[in-house]
């Protein structure tokens, strides 16, 4: 989601195209990349200067997959409202498909994937997500790096999945080891309208609640 770094590689691409239609393609291709990159800071400079890390939440961005060898916005000036510390593990939302944090957990949004950065001291052999879902039927998808997890989630049901994390060959960048983490719901209710009693208007999926060290063993 950082693209400083390759911005360079459109001025190559631009020399691909024929000469008579050059100066054209690079500048069409010069403002689509300058309007990715700089419009935020030119329509709305000073929103950005205040919380300039805010836009890697925010789309096209977030279709991008997490950049892990640029973390040190994570631990700078990352928004603090997106990151929690439970069981020794860092965890940074990294989009706005989940809501912000809880006591317990967060929520990812209904028919969305929520994208997450685990940052651990050391590696990691295993871990533990608990996963609670709403008052419907719902498919639900749980990516831990290259381990995939998908099930069939019933009304109100709660379940704890155990990602075996020992063959994963990690190195340790800046400061901790770090775990791409993705939860998807495939469905979604309105607490207002679903639930008796709630005055919750956000549309929800599944919880993922923090990790913990007391869960059950129910290994996936």
């Amino acid at each position: 989601r950082y693209l400083l770094q390759i911005l360079p590689a459109f001025l190559f691409l631009a020399s691909e195209f024929p000469p008579r239609r050059f100066l054209y393609s690079f500048g069409i291709l010069t403002a689509l990349v300058g309007s990715l990159s700089l419009g935020p800071y030119l329509l709305s400079p000073q929103g950005v200067i205040y919380d300039h890390s805010r836009i890697i939440l925010k789309r096209p961005f977030a279709y991008l997959p997490v950049e892990l060898t640029q973390l040190d916005n994570l631990y700078n000036d990352y928004p603090q409202a997106r990151v929690r510390t439970a069981e020794g593990l860092d965890l940074f939302q990294t989009d706005e498909d989940s809501f912000l944090w809880e006591e317990e957990g967060a929520w990812i949004k209904g028919r969305s994937r929520g994208d997450f950065i685990v940052r651990a001291e050391s590696p990691l052999n295993s871990l533990r997500l608990k996963i609670g879902n709403g008052p419907m039927a719902n498919q639900v998808t749980v990516q831990l790096d290259t381990i995939k997890y998908s099930d069939r989630f019933e009304p109100h049901e709660v379940k704890v999945i155990n990602f075996d994390l020992s063959r994963l060959r990690k190195e340790a960048i800046m400061v901790g080891y770090h775990y791409r983490l993705s939860v998807s719901s495939r469905e979604g209710f309105v607490p207002l309208l679903d639930l008796t009693g709630s005055q919750d208007t956000r549309y929800l999926g599944v919880f993922l609640f923090f990790p913990q060290g007391d869960y059950p063993q129910e290994e996936y």
